[in-house]
């Protein structure tokens, strides 16, 4: 008789204690991965909300734009008569704009013009600007003034060497310190590539707008005279058509050396500006780019209250000799009105536009690296690490459910 031997079943390459070790390890895999990627998701929202703190104003800026076209002369410099045909001169403007300082988010800037006409010696424009490097708007500050530290400009709420973050269609209130007050600027047309970037253009006019005196005096060596006295005055009194001699104007003896003082004071020229000017800006930066065309016409008159002042002084002494064409004169000047005195047409030039291009691309892939590239990177990386540790899981979980649920199962 023979007894037939059953052979043993047969084991699983792994016993259940080690498959055990390796669903622990996967469910504490994915545990981990989950919570990892959690923290690396999260941190991706804390820095998007970061970023506006993150991207300013550069606390190091230092640039410089040149700007180059025609003014046209209505009068002459010198005599202030006005000329038959106006002369067409060479205009030039080299602009530097530097940051000497900056506090707690507000960026101190500083900005001297060097204005040439005809290439005579270049009259020297400054000004200084407070600037919320997070806005880029200007800040109302005793440090920001125009032509002079005197000179006290509010420029809040508008914007000066920069527009916004994310620069659109506007309306922009853009600070003119010839004019001392700002004028809007809007978008005109579509986005187009300029240099190597994307441009938008902004258009703002400015129309008849009183003339910073102190501007007018510090351009005066640029060929724009600011004031002009009664014997300086003598070719515009002819061709007035005023007769006077070469002692004009006499001083009678009964003049005291005060009345003298006042009539041989120069008499200040007020000034009108009107301005139409072309932007192209870099939206992501507000950086711009370049002024691309500007066109600005001067006009002056005679400032009345001081003409009011000598009339009132001469009618004291009217029946003295001499007294009587310097009341002419007053007359006549009063009577002048408006005079186109000089048009200026310039844009900047493109070797200065290549240069501000380079310098706004260089700042707009930076601001994009920290807002947009970190951020998604941070929030991709997380759900991908998210989405391992719940594959691990599901493994971990499909093959605890297989060996658990066939182990003592025989064929």
């Amino acid at each position: 008789m023979s007894v037939e031997v059953q052979a043993p079943p047969q084991l699983p390459e792994t016993m259940p204690g080690d498959e055990d070790r390796v669903h622990s390890g996967l469910f504490w895999l994915a545990i981990v991965a989950v919570v990892i990627g959690a923290l690396v998701a999260g941190t991706s929202r804390v820095w998007a909300s970061k970023a506006a703190d993150l991207v300013t104003f550069p606390v190091t800026f230092d640039q410089t734009s040149v700007l180059s076209g025609t003014a046209t002369l209505h009068v002459d410099p010198t005599t202030y008569v006005p000329l038959q045909t106006a002369q067409e001169k060479p205009y030039q403007d080299t602009r530097r704009v530097q940051t000497p300082g900056l506090l707690e988010y507000r960026a101190l800037l500083v900005s001297t013009d060097a204005i040439s006409i005809g290439g005579a010696k270049p009259a020297t424009v400054s000004a200084q600007y407070l600037v919320d490097t997070r806005t880029l708007a200007n800040l109302r500050s005793p440090q920001a003034w125009s032509f002079s530290g005197e000179n006290v400009a509010d420029r809040s709420d508008a914007y000066s060497v920069n527009l916004p973050f994310d620069t659109g269609p506007g309306p922009y209130q853009v600070w003119r310190n010839e004019a001392d007050r700002a004028y809007a600027f809007t978008q005109v047309g579509q986005p187009f590539d300029h240099d190597g970037i994307t441009v938008i253009r902004l258009h703002g006019h400015l129309d008849a707008a009183p003339v910073d005196p102190l501007y007018v005096k510090q351009i005066g060596p640029a060929g724009i005279p600011a004031a002009l006295s009664l014997h300086e005055l003598q070719p515009a009194l002819a061709a007035m058509g005023l007769s006077v001699d070469a002692s004009f104007p006499d001083m009678p003896a009964t003049f005291s050396p005060t009345d003298v003082g006042a009539v041989t004071d120069p008499i200040p020229l007020d000034y009108t500006m009107t301005a139409d000017t072309s932007l192209l800006v870099e939206p992501r930066t507000g950086t711009i780019v370049a002024v691309e065309k500007s066109d600005e016409t001067f006009t002056a008159h005679y400032d009345a209250a001081r003409l009011g002042t000598l009339a009132t002084l001469l009618a004291v002494h009217r029946n003295d000799r001499g007294v009587p064409a310097m009341l002419a004169a007053l007359a006549k000047l009063s009577s002048a009105g408006e005079t186109p005195v000089v048009d200026l047409s310039y844009a900047q030039t493109a070797a200065s536009m290549k240069t501000q291009s380079n310098w706004a691309a260089t700042q707009r892939d930076w601001a994009n690296r920290m807002t947009r590239v970190i951020p998604m990177t941070l929030l991709v990386t997380g759900g991908a690490v998210i989405a391992l540790g719940i594959l691990a899981g599901a493994v971990a979980w499909r093959r605890r459910n297989t060996v658990y649920g066939g182990w003592w199962e025989e064929e």
